[in-house]
């Protein structure tokens, strides 16, 4: 899904993209498990 992998990137690289999500939830996902 490059959908979150985009949005996760554009919240990395443009900080002021806040849309009112922290990053941790972002590195979080990605980083926890990936089912299929």
């Amino acid at each position: 899904t490059p959908g979150w992998l985009a949005q996760w990137e554009e919240g990395l690289l443009d900080p002021d993209q806040k849309i009112g999500r922290p990053r941790q939830v972002y590195v979080g996902y990605p980083k926890r498990h990936l089912p299929g």
